[in-house]
C-alpha cells in the first residue's frame, strides 16, 4: 500500500512479490470482490488522451489447488493438481506529445516519471517477446540470453513468455484517426508476441497408500518411489537459482567482450591516426629537403 516498495524474490514456486496480500477464496464471488477492490487501489490519473488514465500495470494471480481420487494397482490413491492464472492489464504506451496535459499541474512531474516507467517496462517486455520469437525460429542450438530480469514485469510474467504455461494476449486498439500510430505499435507488438512457442506442462502430484508422493512428470520404473513435493520444490528452487546464475554469467560475459571490443576499436583508430601523422611528417620533410 500506498509507496510500499514491492521486491522480487525467487521461491519455490518460481518469481514472486514480497509484500503483497493473498487471500483465500472458495467461489468466484470470493475472486470478484478481490478484483473490485484491487482495481480500486490501482492508480489512475488524468492525461491529455485519457481522463482515467492507467498509471501502472496490473497482475492479478490466482493460485488453484484441486484434488482428485483415483485407483492404482488396486490401492486408493489422490491426484493433487496446482496451478496459477496471471491476469494482466498493461498500460498502454504513452508519447510525452500526446499524453501531457496543455495546462502544467502540479502532477505533471509525478505523470512523467509515470510515463517513463510504464514505457520503459513495455520495451523491455517487447525486447522479451523478440528475442523469444527469434529464438523458437532459429534453428541452430544456440542459446539466447532473454533479459527477464531487466524489468519486474517481465520477471513475474517469466513463465507465461516462452515457458511452460498457456498465453492468451489480447490487443486493444483505438478507432481514433490520432491514434494510428499507436494502434500499429500495438498489432506489431502482438504479431511478434504470436510467434512465441510455449511448452505447457501439467503441474500434478499423487499420494498412494500410506501417503508416499510421486510427481506426474516423474513417475516411472526407473524411480517407482517418486519424489517428495519437498525434495522437488528443493530440486526446483536450485534449478531456477542456477539458471539465473547462467545469466548473470552470461550478460557479464556480453559486457566484458563489448568493452573488449570498444578497447580494440580504440586501439585500431589510434593507429590508423598514427599512421597518418608520420605519412604527414614525412612528406613534410620531403617539401624541406
Amino acid at each position: 500500500q500506498g509507496n510500499t516498495k514491492l521486491e522480487i524474490m525467487e521461491g519455490k514456486e518460481g518469481p514472486f512479490c514480497r509484500g503483497l496480500t493473498e487471500r483465500e477464496v472458495t467461489s468466484a464471488e470470493d475472486v470478484l470482490k478481490l478484483m473490485r477492490k484491487a482495481q480500486q487501489n490501482r492508480k489512475v490519473g488524468e492525461t491529455k488522451m485519457n481522463k482515467q488514465s492507467s498509471r501502472s500495470h496490473c497482475i492479478f494471480t490466482m493460485r488453484v489447488n484441486a484434488k482428485a481420487t483415483v485407483m492404482e494397482n488396486g490401492t486408493a490413491g489422490q491426484i493433487d493438481f496446482t496451478g496459477k492464472l496471471h491476469m494482466v492489464d498493461l498500460a498502454g504506451s504513452e508519447c510525452a506529445k500526446t499524453a501531457t496535459m496543455d495546462k502544467a499541474t502540479g502532477d505533471d512531474a509525478a505523470r512523467e516519471r509515470e510515463r517513463m516507467n510504464i514505457n520503459r517496462s513495455l520495451l523491455t517486455l517487447g525486447r522479451v517477446i523478440q528475442l523469444l520469437k527469434e529464438s523458437s525460429e532459429q534453428k541452430s542450438n544456440r542459446r539466447v540470453r532473454i533479459p527477464y530480469r531487466d524489468s519486474k514485469l517481465t520477471r513475474i510474467l517469466q513463465e507465461s513468455l516462452g515457458g511452460r504455461c498457456k498465453t492468451v494476449i489480447i490487443a486493444t486498439l483505438s478507432p481514433s484517426v490520432t491514434a494510428i500510430e499507436e494502434s500499429i505499435s500495438t498489432l506489431n507488438y502482438a504479431q511478434s508476441a504470436n510467434g512465441i512457442v510455449n511448452k505447457p506442462v501439467s503441474s500434478s502430484f499423487m499420494a498412494i497408500g500410506s501417503g508416499s508422493v510421486m510427481s506426474s512428470n516423474t513417475m516411472s520404473s526407473e524411480s517407482p518411489e517418486g519424489l517428495s513435493v519437498e525434495h522437488w520444490h528443493e530440486m526446483e528452487c536450485r534449478l531456477e537459482y542456477m539458471k539465473a546464475q547462467v545469466e548473470e554469467a552470461q550478460g557479464a560475459l556480453a559486457r566484458k567482450h563489448l568493452q573488449q571490443q570498444e578497447l580494440v576499436d580504440r586501439v585500431e583508430k589510434v593507429e590508423s591516426e598514427k599512421l597518418e601523422a608520420e605519412k604527414k611528417l614525412f612528406a613534410s620533410q620531403m617539401q624541406i629537403t
